[in-house]
């Protein structure tokens, strides 16, 4: 079933709510075993919790979100994972770096991990970030679009970046536009 089948709804473009259904919150240490379903299901070397932990714990210049089912009393769908993804960021200075992205398999290419860009890179701006950098697989087209569609470009390779299968990794920025007066 699609997201739709789940009484989920792409948002207005100009409500700046993203998906009708779906939030994102801060992670929460509840949060933590299914992120990390998602995380194993997603990479060939995935975080453990401890990372996760530190991350949204106890290191500063991290910030660490999730998008889960937005649940509404007795009739909300029990089938659905409550953790549909999540994202990790670096903030210092006037530089972000994405740290950590996954979608849960089976809620890829609904926007998503979109929406949890979009929530990430605003934040970002209202703290002030100019640029905003990431890594992604050269294999991985998927997210190399979105990442595109979001404006960010390839600004580098980083040869031999990945271990499990070796592989490089496109450097991807965004600069992130000027605030007006």
């Amino acid at each position: 079933m699609g997201h739709k089948d789940r009484g989920l709804r792409p948002g207005r473009k100009d409500s700046g709510e993203g998906w009708e259904g779906v939030e994102i919150l801060p992670m929460q240490e509840s949060d933590l075993e299914e992120v990390l379903g998602i995380e194993a299901s997603s990479f060939s070397c995935p975080w453990t919790a401890e990372m996760f932990r530190q991350e949204f714990l106890t290191t500063p210049i991290s910030s660490c979100l999730v998008a889960k089912v937005r649940r509404r009393g007795s009739d909300a769908p029990v089938r659905d994972p409550g953790v549909l993804g999540y994202i990790c960021c670096w903030v210092v200075w006037d530089e972000m770096q994405v740290a950590n992205l996954a979608v849960h398999p089976g809620w890829r290419r609904k926007g998503i991990g979109r929406l949890l860009m979009e929530n990430a890179l605003q934040s970002g701006s209202q703290r002030g970030v100019r640029k905003v950098f990431l890594e992604v697989r050269a294999s991985n087209s998927a997210a190399q679009d979105l990442y595109r569609g979001l404006g960010f470009e390839v600004v580098g390779i980083r040869k031999g970046y990945y271990q499990f299968p070796p592989e490089d990794a496109y450097v991807m920025a965004l600069e992130m536009p000027r605030k007006g007066c």
